[in-house]
């Protein structure tokens, strides 16, 4: 069985014992306390994944070169066209995240399959970053049932944010990763 996050060592017998305890052993009393079963709780594991198993990502956002104060929305749509032409021949899918005060919800929308679009609730006080990645996640998760019939796809987004996370492999952020452990499940 694999190690669970909170099965942290108690003590030390290194330590002074007037020392506080580590924040995993603080973390577990607090768990233990309030009589949560450890067992059921997700150890999700995410791991970089290696150059091999790398699939190509194009991020463009060329869109964004263009400063908003100087740009009409003509000239926005004109290059949002070019970009939709650029990708033709792949299978679109558009994604959003958003949040009205403490409410966030995220979305995946097939305009070719509207009945395979998907929307979720993300906790209360989330963030819009993670709205937005949780939106591109659920264009992952439903993109697998075309695999048999589509080999490209391109996933549209508004986040500027979420896309650099994604070109920069920001693996410090949890949610990347998972968004690359989705990605490595797909053939190459």
């Amino acid at each position: 069985m694999p190690r669970r996050c909170f099965e942290a060592p108690l003590s030390d017998s290194s330590a002074d014992s007037k020392s506080e305890p580590n924040l995993d052993a603080s973390t577990f009393e607090h768990i233990k306390n309030a009589k949560i079963n450890l067992n059921t709780i997700d150890n999700l594991h995410v791991q970089c994944p290696p150059p091999w198993e790398e699939h190509k990502l194009n991020v463009d956002i060329s869109i964004t070169k263009q400063k908003k104060e100087n740009t009409s929305e003509v000239a926005y749509k004109k290059e949002f066209f070019r970009i939709k032409e650029k990708f033709s021949n792949h299978y679109a899918v558009f994604t959003d995240g958003s949040k009205l005060e403490e409410k966030v919800a995220a979305a995946a929308y097939f305009p070719e399959h509207p009945d395979c679009s998907k929307a979720t609730r993300l906790r209360d006080g989330a963030s819009v970053f993670s709205a937005e990645l949780e939106g591109i996640a659920l264009t992952l998760t439903e993109i697998k049932k075309f695999t048999k019939y589509h080999k490209n796809f391109v996933i549209y987004s508004d986040s500027l944010s979420a896309l650099q996370a994604i070109q920069s492999k920001n693996f410090k952020v949890i949610d990347i990763r998972c968004l690359y452990n989705l990605i490595r499940k797909f053939p190459p």
